[in-house]
């Protein structure tokens, strides 16, 4: 059941694609916001389920903990924080790309963040579930960002173009990691 919400709450982020995509609009929508609930939602309960407490989490595995936690902070921080949210979630048109700070180091780096979650996750748990969790949860997470990437986005962000000659997709370069700690602002 878990995991079917999980699927779920991709399928969700994905219609919401399509519905930016066709109508040019993203405010208004409550699909990602409702598809990443179900993600938060049953990863926790396969967690919880599992029988597994946070004591026992840091105990029997403390660097799979940190890497879990840090992972979870970085992805809240580039989904909600990083970006002004007013101009990135409600503001439909004249959108301008954040490319400072963590935006700066890659073009979708929620997925690094959400790779290195999941992996942490599945070595804490490492459960058939939790693999399918990691496995199948990076696999749409990477369709995802392409969908994103080369279809929404561009019709999103009239600087996007730019965008994309200066920043890598998902694998940071030197200059991009310079770029992260160098820029504070974005556009």
């Amino acid at each position: 059941m878990w995991k079917l919400l999980f699927v779920v709450g991709f399928i969700l982020f994905f219609i919401n694609e399509i519905q930016i995509g066709l109508k040019g609009k993203s405010s208004g929508s409550q699909l990602f916001f409702i598809g990443t609930l179900f993600l938060v939602l049953s990863t926790a309960a396969e967690f919880i389920t599992s029988g597994f407490t946070v004591q026992n989490v840091f105990k029997q595995s403390p660097v799979w903990a940190i890497l879990f936690m840090g992972a979870f902070m970085l992805l809240v921080y580039t989904l909600f924080f990083a970006v002004d949210f007013k101009q990135s979630y409600l503001q439909d048109t004249n959108k301008r790309v954040c490319d400072s700070g963590v935006y700066a180091l890659c073009r979708h780096p929620g997925v690094l963040w959400f790779f290195f979650l999941y992996y942490g996750l599945y070595q804490i748990l490492p459960s058939a579930d939790m693999l399918f969790f990691f496995i199948v949860g990076n696999g749409l997470n990477l369709a995802y960002a392409i969908v994103q990437d080369r279809w929404t986005f561009p019709k999103t962000f009239v600087d996007y173009s730019r965008y994309k000659r200066t920043t890598p997709f998902l694998i940071p370069n030197w200059n991009s990691i310079k770029n992260t700690f160098e820029t504070k602002e974005g556009r």
